[in-house]
């Protein structure tokens, strides 16, 4: 059985819980390109677009994909990244969003914006009618601080009420959004530090001493250098597993025997949002082009990414880069982003004051 018909366990999960049934199994009709597929993309240039500065792991992973994709793209067409940071993301992606229906313009950005979508917090842009392409990979989100900390314990600064300054870049962002519950489900006596422009910042305050961590994806510590450093230097650990998709194989030990939010909590409707955030966090690394691709376009992109997904100098590639592969196509992104759209009500209700 192909990836194209695999859910990760937490997204069946997730499906599972929001009473859809056999909704999740809708997926878009397939669609075969005609023969004049084959040249649709011949001698272009596509966009792809990180709404992030350079230098951080989305940019990093879209820069692997413009690589490689076109290898998989009738006419063999170049991509080219652009970054177009600001506003925790929502400045590129609504650049995206409304760029002409040509099918030259791609985004890679944290699938976070899906459920701010369903909360109608999305500040001008509908993520249900993105063309998506699907995800290279999810993520492994994980409360990073100074060693000092993770010595002591979560049980003992809980007790005691030791203050966590943590940093985060603009609303909207996973980096911001993760710690905002975290602040306010866990135990833990968080302080937001807000303001910093991108994860490079809040990892160079790190080092710095101005906060003693960061909510992030553990892959950080092997795939930017700053982080890889402080982490291999000994000088930070990781002291809570959030959620999401599995850690890299190098990780992922360290991060199983790590404290887990969601086992801290025992409001059901608690419980049922960072479901729904774990879920969404699975398919943290998604693409997608611009809405209304013309068909034959979106076609060729939805059949040449998924076999980028299955392409093995790729996944080596990605592999290496420090990100852990976990291919989901383009019908099961369709059918998560559906399903985050039709939460429960109460659900909804309590994720909205999560991340006010």
């Amino acid at each position: 059985m192909g990836f194209l018909n695999r859910f990760t366990r937490r997204s069946a999960g997730l499906l599972a819980a929001l009473w859809l049934g056999g909704a999740a199994a809708i997926g878009m009709l397939a669609t075969t390109p005609s023969a004049s597929a084959q040249e649709v993309y011949a001698g272009e240039t596509l966009t792809l677009v990180v709404p992030f500065p350079a230098g951080g792991t989305f940019d990093g992973l879209a820069r692997i994909v413009a690589q490689n994709l076109p290898r998989f793209i009738p006419g063999e067409p170049t991509i080219i990244v652009n970054n177009q940071p600001g506003g925790g993301g929502i400045i590129g992606t609504r650049a995206v969003f409304n760029a002409k229906s040509d099918g030259l313009t791609l985004i890679h950005r944290p699938s976070m914006g899906i459920l701010q979508g369903a909360l109608n917090q999305a500040e001008g842009v509908d993520y249900a009618k993105f063309d998506w392409l699907g995800a290279v990979a999810g993520a492994s989100y994980v409360v990073i601080v100074r060693s000092d900390l993770v010595d002591k314990g979560v049980e003992a600064l809980a007790a005691d009420r030791t203050p966590i300054k943590l940093g985060v870049n603009a609303p909207g962002g996973l980096i911001y959004e993760t710690t905002k519950m975290l602040a306010k489900m866990g135990a833990l006596n968080v302080q937001i530090v807000a303001g910093y422009q991108g994860g490079n910042p809040i990892f160079l305050a790190i080092r710095q001493g101005e906060i003693d961590g960061l909510v992030g994806s553990s892959e950080i510590l092997l795939a930017q250098s700053l982080m890889n450093e402080m982490y291999r230097g000994g000088s930070i650990k990781m002291l809570m597993n959030f959620g999401g998709s599995p850690a890299p194989a190098e990780l992922r030990e360290t991060v199983a025997a790590l404290p887990k939010l969601r086992d801290s909590l025992t409001d059901p409707v608690d419980i049922a949002a960072i479901d729904a955030v774990n879920g969404v966090i699975e398919i943290s690394r998604v693409f997608a082009a611009a809405p209304n691709t013309p068909p034959e376009r979106l076609a060729a992109l939805r059949k040449a990414f998924s076999a980028l997904l299955e392409d093995p100098q790729f996944i080596d590639e990605v592999t290496k880069a420090g990100f852990q592969p976990a291919p989901v196509g383009p019908e099961q992104t369709e059918a998560i982003v559906k399903s985050v759209a039709e939460l429960p009500d109460n659900v909804k209700e309590r994720l909205k004051a999560l991340l006010e």
